[in-house]
């Protein structure tokens, strides 16, 4: 299976499993910005592994192996819903 992202509201990962999420801040005109941190969903929520600067998730990475950010910005994005 090759990585794909995964909208939330989709389908939500396996509680406390880490993966790479999405996480954005609109900026009102229709842009997003958006940075890749590795998070747990919890039953309380979202445990980010550092400090990001947004924190609303919209989607997490479904793949096999372990991704390098290169490689995470590579896969497509088409479908999100932000």
């Amino acid at each position: 299976m090759s990585a794909r992202w995964v909208n939330l509201s989709e389908r939500e990962p396996a509680e406390n499993k880490q993966v790479q999420v999405i996480v954005v801040r609109g900026s009102g005109d229709g842009a997003y910005d958006i940075e890749y941190e590795l998070a747990t969903l919890t039953p309380r929520g979202w445990r980010f592994e550092g400090k990001p600067t947004f924190t609303r998730v919209v989607a997490w990475l479904e793949s096999e192996q372990a991704l390098d950010r290169e490689e995470l910005v590579r896969v497509p994005k088409d479908n999100l819903r932000f």
